[in-house]
């Protein structure tokens, strides 16, 4: 008998989900960078998103970065192979002074990031994209809070 998928809580065969600390600059609003990986082997990946009250940014590399608003219920979408997606998680209540609106106002919505902070981050996901490694790209995308921060 084939196991046809991964034990629970664990990924499947060609996906990989690792989330890492943010930057000393975003500990008090962001709970973890992440980057998640479909090889380009793999099946397309069923990726599901669950209420947790808080707020994330994403960024599949090569597009726009995204915000997605505090879920209500859970949200599915599915990941092409080769898709390198990277995030940061802000902390439940915390992403208002990045936003520079309530978060109320982005509930159940996902966003390209540049409808809310203008054209300049829409070339975000191209700088992420020739990051020498995803962890670079995560970097960048941390940079970007931080600049909205100073503004």
């Amino acid at each position: 008998m084939r196991p046809s998928a991964a034990p629970a809580g664990l990924p499947p065969a060609g996906a990989s989900y690792v989330e890492r600390p943010p930057t000393a600059a975003l500990a008090g609003l962001v709970s973890s960078a992440w980057v998640q990986r479909i090889t380009p082997s793999a099946a397309p990946y069923v990726h599901r998103s669950v209420p947790n009250g808080g707020i994330d940014l994403v960024c599949r590399l090569g597009s726009v970065p995204q915000l997605v608003g505090p879920l209500t219920r859970a949200r599915v979408e599915f990941l092409a192979p080769g898709s390198v997606v990277v995030g940061l998680r802000f902390h439940p209540g915390a992403a208002a002074p990045v936003l520079g609106m309530p978060a109320s106002e982005l509930t159940d919505l996902m966003l390209d990031a540049d409808t809310v902070w203008g054209r300049e981050v829409a070339t975000v996901g191209d700088r992420m994209a020739e990051a020498s490694s995803a962890q670079q790209a995560s970097a960048l995308l941390q940079q970007v809070v931080v600049g909205r921060l100073a503004d």
